[in-house]
Formats: C-alpha cells, sequence, structure tokens
C-alpha cells in the first residue's frame, strides 16, 4: 500500500515545480480515500490538472494496490498503510544493538511478555463485541444521524447523506459506499437502514469467540 507522505515525495522528485506542494497531498488523498469507483475519474482528473508527471506515475500502478474503491472486499480490511515493519523495529529497537544470540533472547522475552499481557486483556474482556469494532461502529452511530432512508422494499433503501445518495441493501449487507463491504461493519448509511427496520444493530457486527 503507498502511504500519502511516500507518494508525495515520489510526486515532488517526479515534478520540475509544485507551486502548492499541500494542494497536491490533499488531491492525492482525496484519490486515495475515494470508496465509490464513480467518483475516481473526476478526482484523478484534479490531480492530473494539478501536476501530469505526479499523475502519470501514480496511473502506472495497479488501482486496487492503492485506492480504496477498488480494493477487494474479501479481506475485510480497508487500511491503507501497514505500519506493522515500523512498529516492530521500534519495538526491539534496543535488543538490535547487542549481539546475536542475546538479541534473540531479547526479543523472545518482549515477545512473551506481550502474548501474557494481551492474554490477560482478554480475560478481563467482557462482551461479544471487541473495543476497537465498538468505536468504529459509536462513530457510524453518530454519522448515521444526518442520513434519512427511504425504503424500496425487499432490504433495499435509498440513503439520503448530505449530498450524496446511496442505494442500501440490508438483506445482502451491501452499500453503494462500499464501506460496509469492506470492513464488514454496517456503514452510517445501513445504520440508518437498520434503524428504520428496527433492527437489532448487534446482530449484524462481528462477535468476539
Amino acid at each position: 500500500m503507498l502511504s500519502i507522505d511516500f507518494v508525495l515525495g515520489i510526486c515532488t522528485k517526479t515534478s520540475r515545480c509544485i507551486s502548492n506542494v499541500r494542494t497536491l497531498k490533499i488531491s492525492y488523498g482525496l484519490v486515495l480515500d475515494l470508496v465509490v469507483k464513480s467518483q475516481f475519474a473526476r478526482n484523478m482528473s484534479l490531480l492530473k490538472d494539478l501536476d501530469e508527471k505526479a499523475f502519470q506515475w501514480l496511473d502506472k500502478m495497479a488501482q486496487n494496490t492503492w485506492c480504496r474503491a477498488y480494493f477487494s472486499t474479501f479481506p475485510k480490511c480497508d487500511v491503507l498503510v501497514n505500519n506493522s515493519c515500523e512498529v516492530f523495529n521500534r519495538y526491539i529497537l534496543d535488543a538490535r544493538e547487542l549481539l546475536i544470540l542475546s538479541m534473540l533472547q531479547t526479543i523472545k522475552g518482549q515477545l512473551m511478555t506481550r502474548h501474557y499481557n494481551k492474554q490477560k486483556e482478554m480475560d478481563n474482556f467482557v462482551g461479544t463485541i471487541y473495543p476497537k469494532i465498538r468505536k468504529k461502529v459509536a462513530k457510524n452511530v453518530e454519522f448515521a444521524n444526518i442520513c434519512y432512508a427511504l425504503p424500496a422494499g425487499k432490504g433495499v433503501f435509498q440513503v439520503q447523506s448530505r449530498d450524496c445518495q446511496y442505494i442500501v441493501d440490508i438483506c445482502s449487507k451491501e452499500c453503494e459506499c462500499r464501506r460496509w463491504q469492506l470492513i464488514g461493519i454496517p456503514c452510517s448509511n445501513g445504520i440508518a437502514c437498520l434503524r428504520h427496520e428496527r433492527i437489532p444493530l448487534n446482530l449484524l457486527l462481528p462477535v468476539a469467540t
């Protein structure tokens, strides 16, 4: 996956002059964060008008590797940047300065402690929905307050969300915005439809097993 900062660095190198780097970063972010394919061409056109070489460099890459609108819905993950390597390198920063055997023993001890602490956290966990999922749901519930769901029958709704309209099918757990399909958690549009049908939200959430 390509981060905004990484692509911005490449774009600055491929361009002779970028008058407003912040504008370029925002334009790239608009393309990268898209979840609706119909908006992709429009935002890419904005990026092209801003910097032709940056557009050409980005256009050569497979869209499903850097734009949410083309991500597969199978993994149930919309993460654009995976910082696992950086996190692990920082985690073993002190151990890397040791001799090889001492380094391995230190890393082993760190991992054992981490696994133990995580196990203790799970032993104290109460409920069926994980904390991070609860936070995402709470955010979507708040956004659902500005969504108006109009039923079309058989679980299909037309949802007005500010200036946009989306088609939602609660039976197949799909929304035209694709956020529901990407992470498996009902988006704000889907929650508005579930409210209309008085369906408890927790019935459609991933649960702890």
